[in-house]
């Protein structure tokens, strides 16, 4: 998952292209979307939540959502740019604690 906005204003092309990807299963529940690893009402946090979503675009292997987020204590809007593939990582690939992925060198 990408985010489209920084605190409500869209990013540039380059901006959206130059963030690492989050990776992690979407889950809906009670009009929240999650983005996490395991249940919504289990640990560990989720890496992103959404509210309010609506399905905004689907195409090929992409999936987008837009709704709100909370940034701090400001609530902002947001759209969620998610990619739909097999879960299983590249080789050499590492999943860090925050849900972004360190691909392997060399």
């Amino acid at each position: 998952m990408r985010r489209r906005f920084r605190r409500g204003i869209e990013l540039t092309e380059r901006q959206f292209a130059d963030q690492p990807w989050v990776y992690g299963a979407l889950q809906l529940d009670s009009g929240m979307l999650y983005l996490k690893d395991g249940p919504v009402h289990g640990k560990p946090e989720p890496y992103g939540i959404l509210y309010r979503p609506m399905l905004r675009a689907v195409f090929s292997d992409t999936i987008s959502f837009s709704g709100i987020e909370l940034d701090g204590k400001v609530w902002c809007a947001q759209v969620w740019y998610c990619m739909c593939y097999d879960t299983n990582l590249p080789v050499g690939a590492v999943k860090r604690a925050d849900g972004t992925v360190q691909m392997p060198t060399g």
